[in-house]
């Protein structure tokens, strides 16, 4: 029963960790678009027009990358979530079979 649920518990876990780091990335990268967003305004500030447009692509692709990233751990997340019911709901029917059998 246990060397069973090692396959799954290895699978779950690497999900688990590329969830974190999507998370974690998109994490960052937002807090990279708010700061090149607070830069390219300042250039907005000083009439650098070059700089300013730089800033406000880069601020817009850091912050599209940090959606999708968050969207890509959501996904993994809700991926491991049915690992775990379905794992439960296997264990659980091992469970009742076992009770069964001794009574």
């Amino acid at each position: 029963m246990w060397s069973a649920q090692l396959n799954p518990l290895r699978i779950r876990s690497k999900l688990l960790v590329k969830a974190l780091r999507f998370f974690y990335a998109g994490l960052g990268l937002f807090a990279a678009s708010a700061l090149v967003s607070v830069g390219g305004s300042i250039a907005a500030y000083y009439s650098q027009k070059i700089m300013f447009e730089a800033g406000a692509g880069l601020a817009v692709l850091s912050g599209a990358s940090a959606v999708l990233s968050l969207a890509s751990g959501c996904v993994l997340m809700v991926r491991e979530t049915q690992l775990a019911v379905q794992s439960l709901e296997e264990e659980a029917e091992l469970r009742i079979a076992h009770r069964d059998i001794r009574h």
